[in-house]
């Protein structure tokens, strides 16, 4: 009995956060704003590539198609060895060109796009990720407010297997709190595969200067930057606004994902954020504390049931939302699973990004710093 309690006492703020983050996530933008003032401001599309010939042909087809006319697409070599430059250079004409980077790393090469981009807006897309053709149509709608200097948009990953569907509802759950806590007036973080901004907005902090060092955290560090300026920054859930992206290919490279995740987050400096991280490591630890004591006392069944059920409901009613905002609800059916597993899954994750160094396509991965 007494062990229920305090898991219940220790996972209920969890769920007081969950909570909060479904009352503002009607605040996420599904509108586009009735006033065009400017109909013909100009867009780069930034898309860093490296080693990405299987997919680099139908991520910059889907921009090239795009319905706004004024844009510019600017893709950046960041040291590939397979065909994606020659697939770059064929498909990019006219206004839109393949460049390489002057640096190495994914920060360098979206710096060195950016530099080399004339657009008022900025939009930044992974390689591997596809968009609609009104994709850069919402986005200038949105940026019609004038004070905006950072737009956070969805990810969906695709699915085909098992190992797929528990990713990317986990996935979800990750970029659906984004969102929120974005709406909630209290930013966290962003994806970089599908986000846009205000070149001013960019310029007033620096860029990513004060963090170039760190091998990832282009997204995560210019939300925190512009966190502290006059810029607003938003979310929006509107169905065009949804990139959709490939998940990890194995276990082994979501871990490694989240080895480089977390080794951002360490770094973060905003008492909400800290604060957002220790609910969720705590709830999830508290259930991984639960099934090692029922592994050695059945006594403890009952409470580690009764526990995550608790922190299930939360995140089910959660995720009901969000599947239903990205249609991806048929997703769902790996819940039962994913709320045994992800407790683990994240615990682990938090202790290696602690412990272990890691490689992204080769290269490793500098979390030190800051």
């Amino acid at each position: 009995m007494a062990v229920g309690i305090i898991g219940a006492v220790l996972i209920a703020p969890y769920v007081g956060l969950v909570f909060w983050m479904l009352y503002v996530w009607k605040r996420a933008s599904n509108e586009v704003p009735a006033a065009i003032s400017d109909r013909k401001v100009v867009i780069s599309v930034v898309i860093p590539y490296r080693n990405e010939e299987t997919h680099l042909a139908l991520c910059l087809n889907s921009v090239l198609q795009q319905s706004y006319p004024h844009v510019e697409i600017i893709a950046v070599n960041d040291g590939s060895t397979d065909a994606s430059v020659r697939i770059a250079n064929e498909l990019l004409q006219g206004p839109h060109r393949a460049i390489d980077s002057v640096g190495t790393g994914k920060k360098a090469a979206l710096n060195t796009g950016i530099q080399a981009s004339g657009g008022t807006l900025i939009a930044t897309l992974d390689a591997d990720t596809v968009v609609g053709s009104d994709w850069l149509k919402e986005i200038v709608h949105q940026f019609d407010n004038q004070h905006l200097g950072l737009l956070i948009m969805p990810v969906r990953l695709r699915s085909e297997q098992l190992k797929d569907f528990l990713m990317s509802l986990e996935f979800l759950s990750l970029m659906g709190s984004g969102i929120a806590c974005a709406a909630g007036g209290k930013p966290l973080m962003a994806n970089g595969a599908n986000l846009a901004f205000r070149r001013a907005a960019f310029d007033a902090v620096g860029g990513y200067s004060g963090h170039a060092h760190i091998s990832s955290g282009d997204d995560h560090f210019l939300v925190r930057d512009l966190a502290d300026t006059s810029y607003e920054i938003k979310a929006t859930i509107h169905p065009h606004t949804v990139a959709e992206s490939i998940p990890p290919v194995s276990w082994k490279a979501w871990f490694s994902q989240r080895i480089r995740w977390g080794g951002k987050s360490r770094r973060e400096n905003r008492a909400f954020a800290k604060w957002v991280t220790a609910l969720v490591l705590l709830a999830n630890l508290t259930l991984v504390v639960a099934a090692a004591g029922m592994c050695l006392d059945h006594t403890w069944l009952k409470p580690y049931i009764v526990l995550t059920l608790f922190k299930s409901l939360a995140d089910c009613v959660f995720l009901l939302r969000i599947t239903r905002a990205v249609h991806q609800r048929e997703l769902l059916w790996v819940f039962p699973w994913l709320m045994v597993l992800n407790p683990f899954l994240l615990v682990i994750s938090a202790l290696l990004s602690l412990t272990a160094g890691t490689t992204w396509k080769g290269r490793e991965v500098v979390v030190r710093g800051l």
